[in-house]
């Protein structure tokens, strides 16, 4: 999905900055720029409750009535698994931008019961949850306790490969370290290698790093298992960066099908318009 943190300019004058502040489809980086976090310590003043509070300004006062009974409930019985995962829930469903409010109650939930589910469940949201935030300090803190909760499934899962794509995911895409998470994800593709995440992310890893040839071959691998409209627009993007315009202009076309936003598509035209 097109992340709010990220920013890509496509075409030599069409900036989608402002597109991919408000769709919901993953977000390319510049192959030269990275994404990685500049701050590598997180402030102590940072906490799920400090986040929870900051995110709330941006629900409406209705929303944030109901979160706050939650909370309110939970102050009284701390441990409770149960309501943590029903605060997590609220959350996710007042707001998808906001999941990895979500993932942090998940986490405290898995944290009073410790099964395998409950840690994959939380890092799943803290880790997709992260490409919508802005602030780096944030991302450090969400990351981490993503990063965490996978390595929690990994020590009594060790050949999960859900677990070990998301690891993968989040050293590639929030650390300095990312050939840790490539490592990760080329095992994964050892034993799966049509995995679709695992995939996408070492597709968008090559286009980063200028091998748009072997972008070109991931993104291939997951549109024949799962079409979308964010590895097509990637298959677009990188055929741009190879000169290959036709085919990018065929590759763009097909993510519109996929992709109803009309300001996206507006921006895809103009892309195609500027390629033609």
């Amino acid at each position: 999905m097109l992340s709010r943190k990220q920013i890509i300019v496509i075409g030599s004058s069409v900036a989608l900055v402002g597109v991919l502040y408000s769709l919901d489809i993953k977000g390319l980086v510049n192959p030269k720029e990275g994404k990685k976090p500049e701050n590598t310590q997180v402030s102590s003043e940072i906490s799920t409750v400090s986040i929870s509070k900051s995110a709330k300004k941006q629900l409406s006062t209705g929303a944030v009535k109901q979160i706050e009974e939650l909370e309110t409930q939970l102050s009284k019985d701390p441990q409770n698994a149960e309501l943590k995962r029903s605060l997590a829930k609220q959350w996710e469903n007042t707001d998808k931008s906001l999941s990895y409010v979500s993932g942090l109650y998940y986490y405290d939930a898995a944290k009073a019961q410790p099964e395998a589910k409950n840690w994959l469940l939380a890092a799943d949201k803290l880790q997709t949850g992260t490409a919508s935030i802005s602030d780096s300090l944030i991302v450090r803190y969400v990351a981490d306790k993503a990063i965490d909760a996978y390595q929690h499934v990994l020590k009594t899962e060790p050949d999960n490969l859900d677990a070990k794509t998301g690891l993968g995911i989040c050293y590639v895409e929030t650390t300095q370290n990312p050939m840790q998470g490539i490592t990760l994800l080329r095992e994964v593709i050892a034993k799966e290698p049509e995995n679709i995440k695992a995939n996408l992310s070492l597709g968008l890893f090559s286009m980063r790093s200028g091998q748009y040839d072997k972008a070109e071959k991931r993104f291939i691998t997951v549109l024949k298992k799962a079409p979308s409209g964010d590895a097509y627009f990637y298959l677009g993007e990188t055929y741009r960066y190879m000169g290959e315009k036709a085919k990018a202009i065929e590759a763009y076309q097909k993510s519109k099908e996929f992709i109803v936003d009309p300001q996206f598509i507006a921006q895809v035209d103009m892309i195609i318009k500027e390629l033609k």
